[in-house]
Protein backbone atom coordinates (compact mmCIF):
# COMPACT_ATOMS: atom_id res chain seq x y z
CA UNK A 1 0.00 0.00 0.00
CA UNK A 2 1.04 3.65 -0.88
CA UNK A 3 1.09 6.00 1.79
CA UNK A 4 -1.57 8.59 0.83
CA UNK A 5 0.82 12.33 0.91
CA UNK A 6 -0.44 15.46 2.32
CA UNK A 7 -0.31 18.66 0.77
CA UNK A 8 -0.53 21.52 2.44
CA UNK A 9 -1.36 25.22 0.92
CA UNK A 10 0.92 28.33 0.92
CA UNK A 11 -1.03 30.92 2.90
CA UNK A 12 -2.30 33.59 0.38
CA UNK A 13 0.08 36.35 1.80
CA UNK A 14 3.45 33.84 1.67
CA UNK A 15 2.52 33.95 -2.25
CA UNK A 16 1.99 37.78 -3.02
CA UNK A 17 5.03 38.62 -1.00
CA UNK A 18 7.10 36.10 -2.93
CA UNK A 19 5.93 37.20 -6.49
CA UNK A 20 6.30 41.00 -5.25
CA UNK A 21 9.79 40.40 -4.51
CA UNK A 22 10.29 38.40 -7.64
CA UNK A 23 8.72 40.81 -9.40
CA UNK A 24 10.84 43.91 -7.68
CA UNK A 25 14.05 41.81 -8.64
CA UNK A 26 13.22 41.66 -11.95
CA UNK A 27 12.27 45.13 -12.58
CA UNK A 28 16.21 46.12 -10.80
CA UNK A 29 17.61 44.02 -12.80
CA UNK A 30 16.00 45.47 -15.82
CA UNK A 31 17.29 49.07 -15.07
CA UNK A 32 20.71 47.24 -13.66
CA UNK A 33 21.33 49.98 -11.01
CA UNK A 34 19.06 52.40 -8.41
CA UNK A 35 20.55 55.37 -10.76
CA UNK A 36 19.30 53.68 -13.97
CA UNK A 37 15.93 53.03 -12.17
CA UNK A 38 15.32 56.35 -11.67
CA UNK A 39 15.95 57.60 -15.19
CA UNK A 40 13.25 54.95 -16.13
CA UNK A 41 11.00 57.44 -13.96
CA UNK A 42 11.94 60.15 -15.00
CA UNK A 43 11.36 58.95 -19.00
CA UNK A 44 8.33 57.88 -17.79
CA UNK A 45 6.93 61.08 -16.05
CA UNK A 46 8.33 63.00 -19.01
CA UNK A 47 6.32 60.96 -21.84
CA UNK A 48 2.92 61.19 -19.87
CA UNK A 49 3.79 64.93 -19.16
CA UNK A 50 3.85 64.88 -23.30
CA UNK A 51 1.61 63.32 -24.35
CA UNK A 52 -0.83 65.58 -21.67
CA UNK A 53 0.66 68.01 -23.82
CA UNK A 54 -0.63 67.43 -26.86
CA UNK A 55 -4.07 66.56 -25.42
CA UNK A 56 -4.35 70.01 -24.53
CA UNK A 57 -3.78 71.24 -28.34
Amino acid sequence: MIAATTRTRMPAWKAWTAFLLTLTALALTGCNTTAGFGRDIRNTGTFIENKANQAMN
